[in-house]
């Protein structure tokens, strides 16, 4: 019985934190949030690092967190494997690694991604270059933002434009943390 109790307990706390989709309170409605048109997700796929992300309380990585970077695959089913890795020191003696699943939900540049039940997020391509270089990724919530890159960095001009169009669409761009990206390739 108490594990129950626990269990719905954490249920009501992700859910009430908006760890859980597709779950939204009826109150909990967003404004629309615009995303590319003609997105090719055989060209996102690969290697990415993030460039700047706004920490959030659900984050797998907490503070502390240097070199994040994801990849993506495509799997046999159409799916996208999504494995997302961060090192917390520079001896890379604690790099975290978690693996989900994404799949395309009524346009190709909004994915839902599955880490483990019911720990769910949606990433919707807002801005994305004509050659992938670069990427800005949010969710309708606007809580959590993303600013990823094919190279450890990215141009200041770029990083300030896509800082723009977040800010445009209703982002709390304030709060964007830049992620050092000194380790090189930690998948």
């Amino acid at each position: 019985m108490k594990t129950i109790i626990f269990l719905v307990a954490i249920f009501a706390i992700a859910a009430s934190r908006g760890i859980v989709y597709p779950v939204e309170w009826p109150w909990s409605q967003f404004e629309p949030l615009k995303t590319v048109d003609n997105f090719a997700i055989e060209r996102f796929l690969g290697h990415w690092f993030e460039i700047a992300s706004i920490p959030n309380s659900w984050d797998f990585w907490g503070s502390g967190c240097n070199c994040s970077q994801s990849d993506y695959t495509a799997n046999y089913d159409g799916t996208i494997k999504v494995v997302n890795v961060c090192n917390f020191n520079s001896t890379f003696t604690n790099v975290t690694r978690i693996e989900g699943t994404a799949w395309m939900t009524d346009k190709p540049s909004k994915l839902q991604v599955e880490y483990f039940y019911p720990l769910n997020s949606r990433l919707w391509i807002m801005e994305i270059d004509n050659n992938y270089g670069y990427a800005l990724i949010g969710e309708p919530s606007r809580k959590k933002l993303w600013i990823l890159s094919r190279y450890p960095y990215l141009d200041m001009r770029i990083y300030n434009h896509l800082v723009t169009i977040a800010a445009y669409q209703g982002f709390p761009t304030e709060k964007l943390r830049l992620t050092e990206q000194s380790c090189g390739w930690l998948n």
